[in-house]
């Protein structure tokens, strides 16, 4: 007495005519209505008629079954269909400071890249990438030279190409898409096709590295970040101004030429230019690309002695290691790495206008003491943003009329200048009659006013309303009762001449930071407190110098030596603070690189197993397809299974 029951739940069942089948599913056809026939449901019961309202019912039932079967099940799981289209391409990128060394970092690379027996890489650099462009455009490139030898005024011509090539894109980008032309040009040949072609050059399977050398642009970094996504990480080199300054006069002058003047002058217009155009902002821009780096290395001591691991090629070694999980326990961050991604999520909660920055004070056992950000005080202690629960916000940006204190202070000052001097504006309106041009004094202030900021007016920090991030931080240590003597303070960018005399003031024996900032005055006022990392590499120059000295004198028999051992740095009883730059994995890659993304143990035994990969794909990987082309690859079509 089942019948019943079947037409009952069969009332809501919905028969779809053969002609609205889903586009790719499969025909209802023979098979299917085998299927229905020969159910054991149906072959107990006696032949129906054809016209059966009950086997007209049943057949359609097995047949809607069926194509919902058909048309829904994926030929792969999820995790299987995403894995087959996840590219094994990796895009490292270099970005330093001219005379940082970015290229001996960039051959460095490719030697622990060797060393890890990845041996499909390819070099590829923006230099090459702007010259094919100014060739293609009938520019004048820089002449090849012996040995490869370049001059200033080679580097200085590539640079106006640079810039060229930049301002010929509204985003300044054009380097960033020669040098992927580069790349696909690289991998076209890799693979045995037309690297001409419109149509994409699919990486397949293969493990290909690109490591590009170098960047000059933030523009530059944000498009291939963009493209390549996971796939990409850009290596920061930071070296002391000095050292880049010799290695530079080294490089492009010889004997007494590198302590000319002229020299003297020619390289110091090289670096500035290179670190931040002052006008062009399609020029070269360093700095600003630097600081979005995802790895940072210290290249003021290339040649050093001692433990290699804190030198260039074991940090890119653990940096390859990091990256590609070779069959090694997963390295962990260092106590400066973990307190650099403390002070960045610091950084992070500034509602600020003018800039973001983020401190944490950490003790000798890597402790966090406090954070700090820059950020506007509020009455009761602290600074707004802190509340679990905001009921009043008083912070710049959220303040009716929204407008940075900083900039309004700076602009009185100038605008002060301009009306207590009108000589300026009446000077500018006679230059302009003897030129037989007409007089915009509202565009002469204008201009006046973007020249005056360019001064050391555009400079002044004390009209701002925020207490700065290194401020908030010793503050913070201070309401609860916490030593500051003795701390490390990790901050993102570098203190300004307030901060630093209240962090020498405060105990604080090392800072580090990520972001130069050129507007401090700390070491010009607190020499007598402060010491850098390349105070010390000079300071070890000059005593390995002398002790050579001592061993020849020792060696000849006269025991005279030129010069005395070099002064000590520190008064031991009260030791400066020490200022040096972050080195390590930075805040942009922490997160994905010591997340435990799969297995480390056998399941039983407890064992260590490195021999696992992550199931859902690494967090270096980037899909060679849309998101689209991954969607139809996880479910298909439409249907529910």
């Amino acid at each position: 007495m089942d019948c019943p029951r079947t037409s009952r739940s069969l009332s809501s069942a919905p028969i779809a005519p053969k002609d609205t089948i889903r586009a790719g599913s499969r025909r209802p056809g023979s098979r299917q209505r085998r299927d229905a026939q020969t159910s054991p449901r149906i072959n107990r019961r006696r032949a129906m008629p054809s016209s059966s309202p009950k086997r007209h019912a049943m057949t359609a039932l097995a047949e809607a079954k069926t194509n919902k079967k058909v048309a829904a099940a994926p030929s792969d799981d999820a995790q299987t269909a995403l894995n087959k289209n996840l590219s094994k391409e990796f895009f490292f990128a270099i970005v330093g400071a001219v005379g940082a060394g970015s290229s001996f970092v960039s051959k460095a690379l490719l030697g622990a890249l060797d060393d890890a027996g990845i041996t499909e890489v390819f070099p590829i650099k923006a230099s090459d990438a702007i010259k094919r462009w100014a060739t293609e455009s009938a520019r004048e490139i820089p002449p090849a030279r012996a040995g490869d030898i370049k001059t200033i005024e080679d580097v200085v011509m590539m640079q106006n190409l640079g810039d060229e090539m930049r301002s010929s894109s509204p985003d300044f980008a054009s380097v960033a898409m020669g040098i992927v032309k580069e790349i696909r040009r690289a991998r076209a040949e890799d693979l045995g096709v037309d690297p001409n072609t419109d149509d994409p050059i699919d990486p397949g399977q293969k493990r290909r590295v690109f490591v590009i050398d170098s960047l000059r642009h933030p523009s530059e970094v944000y498009a291939l970040r963009r493209l390549y996504g996971a796939a990409f990480a850009l290596i920061g080199v930071v070296t002391d101004e000095d050292t880049r300054e010799e290695r530079l006069a080294n490089k492009y002058f010889v004997g007494p030429a590198r302590k000319r003047p002229e020299s003297k002058g020619a390289i110091k217009t090289l670096m500035d230019r290179d670190e931040k155009d002052k006008v062009h902002k399609y020029g070269q821009h360093v700095q600003g690309a630097f600081e979005l780096a995802d790895f940072y290395l210290d290249n003021s001591n290339d040649g050093a002695e001692g433990n290699k691991d804190e030198h260039i090629g074991g940090a890119l070694r653990r940096l390859v290691g990091i990256v590609f999980a070779r069959d090694v326990a997963p390295p962990r961050p260092t106590i400066a790495e973990t307190a650099m991604y403390q002070a960045h999520a610091a950084k992070l909660r500034s509602a600020c206008m003018s800039r973001q920055v983020g401190a944490s004070l950490v003790d000798d056992e890597g402790n966090l003491v406090s954070t700090g950000t820059n950020e506007v005080p509020k009455s009761g202690g602290g600074v707004y943003g802190q509340a679990f629960e905001q009921t009043v916000d008083h912070r710049c940006m959220y303040r009716p009329g929204a407008v940075c204190s900083n900039n309004v202070g700076q602009n009185d000052i100038i605008a002060e200048v301009i009306d207590g001097i009108p000589d300026i504006l009446l000077g500018l309106e006679a230059l302009a009659k003897q030129r037989g041009e007409p007089f915009d004094k509202a565009a002469a202030i204008k201009t006046l006013q973007s020249e005056m900021r360019r001064s050391r007016i555009g400079g002044l920090l004390e009209f701002s309303r925020s207490v700065h991030a290194e401020m908030d931080a010793l503050l913070a240590a201070g309401r609860t009762g916490a030593t500051t003597a003795g701390t490390r303070l990790f901050v993102t960018t570098f203190p300004c001449h307030y901060c630093a005399r209240h962090i020498v003031a405060a105990g604080v024996k090392e800072v580090q930071f990520i972001e130069p900032y050129p507007k401090s005055k700390a070491l010009s006022l607190h020499r007598d407190a402060i010491k850098t990392s390349a105070d010390l590499a000079a300071h070890a120059r000059l005593a390995k110098e002398h002790a050579g000295q001592v061993v020849e004198a020792q060696l000849k028999g006269t025991g005279k030596v030129a010069a005395p051992p070099p002064e000590p740095l520190d008064d031991p009883k009260a030791p400066k603070v020490l200022f040096r730059p972050f080195v390590g994995v930075g805040p942009r890659m922490y997160a994905r690189a010591f997340f435990k993304d799969r297995e480390l143990k056998d399941g039983y035994s407890g064992v260590l197993d490195l021999a696992t990969q992550p199931p859902w794909g690494s967090a270096w990987q980037k899909s060679q397809v849309s998101y689209a082309k991954d969607e139809a690859a996880m479910v298909g079509g439409l249907a529910t299974p």
